[in-house]
């Protein structure tokens, strides 16, 4: 495994990153190809903005399924 990243496993990382700490190694691996490849800079703000809404839009959801909220969707769906 050489020094550089390909953009395919620069993508790999940015995604990985969100849900794991990555290795010493990989980060700084990382760091180095997003400092010279734009497209791949470009798809890790990307994927910032998309993961950030995301969390938006489900605590939105979390907050309007509230217990009573829940008790009018099961009454509504025992009725029809």
């Amino acid at each position: 495994m050489g020094l550089m990243l390909s953009c395919k496993d620069a993508s790999e990382l940015i995604v990985k990153r969100d849900a794991e700490e990555l290795k010493f190694y990989d980060r700084m691996r990382l760091m180095m190809h997003l400092s010279m490849c734009k497209f791949c800079a470009l798809f890790e703000k990307q994927n910032a903005f998309i993961d950030s809404n995301i969390k938006a839009l489900d605590n939105t959801v979390v907050k309007e399924f509230q217990p009573e909220s829940k008790e009018k969707i099961l009454e509504s769906l025992k009725n029809e």
